[in-house]
């Protein structure tokens, strides 16, 4: 028997992107933290540019949940991540 599993489920915030087109924001409060505290811990460029479009975005939208995140990134970070 074998398990097949669909890849993209894998991608931070495929849910959280389609909860918040439905105006419930904990999933992508949540990715917020994600991005946020797991770039912290190990920087990767990638996610980096996922997170700061992301944030742009939703700003644009008038949520500021992920500008404060990303603000705060980089207020507490311990190294110069460029």
């Amino acid at each position: 028997m074998f398990l097949i599993i669909d890849l993209t489920l894998l991608l931070p915030g495929k849910f959280a992107l389609g909860d918040a087109a439905g105006n419930y924001n904990c999933g992508l409060e949540c990715l917020f933290r994600f991005y946020s505290y797991g770039l912290e811990r190990q920087f990767d460029e990638e996610l980096y540019k996922d997170f700061e479009q992301l944030s742009l975005d939703f700003y644009h939208k008038g949520n500021l949940y992920g500008l404060e995140k990303y603000w705060a990134f980089h207020h507490y970070q311990a190294y110069d991540c460029h």
